[in-house]
């Protein structure tokens, strides 16, 4: 059997290299995919896969009522139409199917959903195939976690080359619900079950694509680490034997490496369409790219890697921040070395390991129990590590020169600190058990992670014994490729993070303007500093260095946040205050001259650029003492009786309770007034100087005093 398979695409991945084909005619199966832009305007089926699923909610598919009640009606998702076919193809069956989900946020009814399908060549309707009766479907999951519904239908026709097809899909529920289609996983669409003749059989796979996406969703909340998946479908036939190994090269955006991951599959007759996925951890955040490998084994025939480059980012976002640590197992147990760089130089293949007996007469086995592959230590640690989990992976193969048992293998790995055992981790169910039945170059990767929580201190070592059981001879691998050992995981990092300290700021509060020191510090357990930040909740950012000075930080309460920044990630951040005020400013007015027993009129005012004034005060004679007072402004009349200079000196208060003071001089002087034979009135001061314009008025009320005293 055959397969032919059509998809539709919001973004196309990879596109088909050369296919190779012979004249042999095959059983065939065709399939379409629904796909579409992004818009949903141009629906088509296509041969193509997306690298993600179309999520689409169709119109409501019944009618309300006043009184809550609902009834169904049939309603359309839509048209999807194909390109012209390039060959003839006769087809006995035909399957639909759609990936969907209810509605959550809906009302609760019972879906009870119904599909039909339209399918028709250049227009022609040529198959309907409707849901009746007790086909009646719900779907109360999540909406990243779909249901599938499938109808089958038996019909005879045959497609001609040069017809195009289309298919409306219509249905009806008692709730909302949503469809997905276009990627690998949600392949919504039609497959045509096939018949002799109209096919021709590929000699080779058919690779119709690879999704490179980042994995999320609520079922990977509790994981550290974020997952690449790579998703590929194949088509093989001709009752074929065919091998699927794939190596991927992961880039940084930069174009440097960041890892190298193998898959390996085999499919045995492999006559029906295969879909693949493996997944695999990454530890950073950033865009990615890669390089795909993939080698196809026809047959028996010689296989070839075909070098696929997908550069179509990936962006990698994190939950939780950690920090990873790998361990490799970098020579043979009696060297016993755990070691954090892998050799690439050389691989080690350990075996053939036997951990079962036989009875000399037969070939029955027996005695298949825990036996010790190795032990392997690492070096000292250099620091405190605090682990949140571990990893453990080996790559292993059944011998093939042993006989052919089915090898249940399992492995044990205890993994100790001087002499103290931290962990015994084993799948621990009969049923966890594993096969390979590959070549002895292409093993098999065995991987268990184990939630951990503990703490490892400085000059402790880490060693790890591994054991294993299998009722077939193995062999087991690491170095170079093989990235056989353990993986350290850390929630937030493995090392203990630096600490910082706010040491002293010169001063809790300070007026504005006024200098302020800032000191600070850290203790740095593994890594170095590279800087430290200073920062204040008014004015951000203020210094890169431990200590500092500032006299521009503006008015208000400051928050004041500090911390380090090293090579092992970044402190907790610690904060202080500080309370940056100003002063209210007083004004007194212009320096005045007056008179004995002539009323003046002072006019203070008052400002304060983070409050209010709330008390005004005259001191008017200068000796300390303020007589006088307001909560309203600085404005009074003051007799002065004596001649003499005095300094008035003006005091506000605002709502801090800050003074500001001002002082203006007042100079009260004696005058003489005189009246000449002709009438003129001279005002003159004690030593004969005519007294300043501004007097006049004064000197006029005085003048008019003496003439009313004198004709008394």
């Amino acid at each position: 059997m055959q397969a032919i398979r059509f998809s539709l695409l919001a973004v196309l991945v990879l596109a088909v290299s050369g296919m190779l084909s012979n004249d042999v005619s095959a059983e065939g199966e065709m399939h379409f995919k629904l796909t579409a832009d992004i818009d949903l305007e141009d629906r088509e089926l296509s041969e193509a896969y997306g690298d993600e699923s179309i999520e689409e909610q169709p119109p409501s598919a019944y009618t309300q009522f006043s009184n809550s009640a609902r009834s169904r009606e049939w309603t359309e998702i839509g048209t999807w139409n194909s390109e012209d076919l390039d060959a003839d193809f006769s087809f006995t069956g035909i399957e639909f199917n759609m990936w969907w989900v209810e509605d959550d946020e809906d009302e609760n009814y019972n879906a009870r959903m119904q599909m039909r399908w339209t399918l028709s060549a250049d227009g022609n309707e040529i198959a309907h195939y409707q849901d009746t009766g007790d086909d009646e479907y719900t779907c109360e999951r999540d909406r990243w976690d779909p249901c599938e519904w499938v109808g089958f239908m038996e019909i005879s026709e045959t497609f001609v080359a040069g017809q195009s097809l289309s298919v409306k899909i219509e249905y009806q529920s008692f709730q909302d619900i949503f469809i997905f289609y276009n990627d690998m996983r949600d392949d919504s669409g039609i497959l045509f079950e096939g018949s002799e003749g109209g096919i021709e059989c590929v000699t080779e796979p058919h690779f119709y694509g690879i999704a490179f996406y980042s994995i999320d969703g609520p079922d990977w909340d509790t994981h550290l680490r974020d997952r690449l998946a790579i998703d590929f479908d194949v088509d093989v036939s001709c009752d074929a034997v065919i091998g699927v190994d794939v190596i991927a090269e992961i880039y940084y955006e930069s174009g440097d490496l960041y890892d190298t991951w193998k898959y390996t599959n085999y499919l045995v007759n492999g006559t029906e369409p295969e879909y693949f996925w493996f997944e695999e951890s990454i530890s950073e955040a950033g865009n990615y790219t890669s390089n795909v490998w993939i080698q196809w084994c026809n047959g028996g025939e010689q296989c070839v890697w075909d070098l696929r480059e997908y550069t179509n980012p990936v962006t990698i976002e994190f939950q939780t921040e950690y920090e990873e640590i790998r361990y490799f197992i970098n020579d043979f147990p009696d060297n016993g070395t755990l070691d954090t760089d892998i050799d690439y130089s050389v691989y080690y293949e350990l075996g053939p390991l036997r951990s079962w007996e036989s009875e000399n007469q037969g070939v029955s086995r027996f005695g298949n129990d825990w036996t010790t592959i190795g032990t392997w230590t690492s070096e000292d640690l250099t620091d405190n590590l605090s682990i949140t989990g571990m990893q453990f992976s080996m790559w292993w193969v059944e011998d093939p020169d042993d006989d052919d048992y089915d090898a249940d293998f399992q492995m044990r790995w205890t993994v100790e600190s001087d002499g103290e055992v931290l962990v015994v981790a084993d799948y621990g169910e009969e049923d966890y058990n594993f096969e390979c039945e590959q070549d002895r170059y292409d093993p098999c990767l065995w991987i268990l992670r184990y939630n951990f929580d503990d703490r490892l201190n400085q000059g402790a070592n880490i060693s790890v014994t591994i054991e294993y059981k299998s009722w077939q001879d193995v062999f087991v691998y690491y170095g170079k490729f093989f990235n056989s050992g353990i993986l350290l995981e850390c929630e937030g990092g493995c090392y203990d993070a630096p600490v910082a300290f706010i040491d002293s700021i010169s001063a809790q509060q300070a007026e504005q303007g006024d200098s302020v020191d800032f000191n600070g510090s850290a203790i740095v357990n593994y890594g170095e500093i590279t800087d430290y930040l200073w920062e204040s909740s008014i004015d951000g950012p203020l210094s890169n260095f431990s200590s500092f000075n500032t006299s521009n930080l503006s008015l208000g309460n400051h928050t004041i946040y500090f911390s380090v920044n090293t090579t092992n990630g970044v402190s907790e951040i610690v904060n202080a205050t500080i309370w940056i005020y100003a002063t209210p400013v007083a004004t007194a007015g212009i320096d005045v001259t007056g008179y004995p027993s002539v009323p003046i009129q002072f006019s203070g005012v008052g400002s304060d650029e983070d409050g209010t004034v709330v008390l005004y005060e005259w001191d008017f004679d200068g000796d300390g003492v303020f007589e006088w007072n307001s909560g309203d402004n600085g404005v009074e009349i003051y007799i002065y009786n004596i001649e003499g200079i005095y300094n008035a000196t003006l005091r506000v208060t605002d709502n801090d309770g800050f003074t500001g003071t001002d002082v203006v001089r007042v100079t009260i002087i004696v005058v003489n007034v005189t009246i000449d034979d002709e009438g003129n009135v001279n005002v003159t001061d004690d030593d004969g100087e005519p007294v300043p314009s501004l007097s006049t008025i004064f000197a006029v009320v005085l003048v008019s005093l003496v003439a009313l005293f004198r004709r008394s």
